[in-house]
């Protein structure tokens, strides 16, 4: 029996905002699912929008705090084969997601530069929401869910219990006013999303149905962990 297969989705975007903030993959929210998946014995492809060379927000590499700098970031970054995906992402409209068993959008605020009205990202998503599949987004990641629809053609969020970074986390790293075209948080209780949050910068992770979403980069972690307890409920 082939092993599960999992693609990890990032930004192709370098910068965002009408100023053009330098912006990218946080690295840390790629580096903890591509390690936990590999390590649970899922087939990793790692792609982007664009394919190519995937942009990373200096931020995460401890540009401004180094905190945000983990070591699985640095792991990700002293890793040849790691970075190797990273330089040399396969592009989304290359791929199927018939031939995926889950989908994983980490953050980074490149996210809100190009996710939220691509036509191929909405595609795969809705075609494997509407397969059964897991539908994981972290952080900014979820920016590519509003624009999203169930198979009765509701909003995909709606109804729904989901965390994506908060409004308030947004002023907390002075970006509110950058985000276009929508705040995150606002746009899902718009569309009729139930929020679940908690205090910034704390590890938020929710499950419903076969939807899987993180409040911040804190949330990677517990949120690849209920990934694989629901694909191994399923194998």
């Amino acid at each position: 029996m082939p092993s599960p297969s999992v693609v990890i989705v990032c930004t192709s975007a370098d910068k965002f905002g009408s100023d053009g903030h330098a912006t990218g993959v946080w690295l840390d929210e790629l580096a903890h699912p591509y390690y936990m998946l590999a390590a649970a014995g899922m087939e990793v492809t790692v792609a982007s929008l664009q394919g190519g060379e995937i942009p990373v927000d200096a931020g995460s590499r401890g540009a401004a705090v180094p905190d945000f700098y983990t070591d699985v970031a640095k792991k990700f970054d002293a890793d040849e084969k790691a970075t190797e995906r990273l330089k040399n992402s396969k592009k989304l409209t290359e791929l199927s997601p018939d031939a995926f068993d889950a989908i994983y959008i980490p953050g980074g605020h490149g996210c809100c530069a190009d996710m939220s009205d691509d036509a191929a990202l909405k595609t795969f998503i809705e075609k494997m929401y509407a397969d059964g599949k897991p539908v994981a987004a972290c952080c900014h990641g979820p920016v590519a869910l509003p624009q999203c629809c169930k198979p009765d053609g509701t909003a995909l969020v709606s109804g729904l219990k989901i965390a994506v970074f908060k409004d308030a986390e947004e002023a907390d790293v002075g970006h509110k006013d950058r985000v276009t075209p929508w705040l995150l948080e606002a746009k899902c209780r718009e569309l009729g999303a139930d929020l679940q949050q908690v205090d910034n910068w704390n590890s938020k992770a929710v499950r419903d149905g076969n939807l899987f979403t993180g409040q911040n980069p804190q949330s990677s972690v517990a949120l690849v962990e209920l990934l694989l307890d629901a694909m191994k409920q399923t194998a």
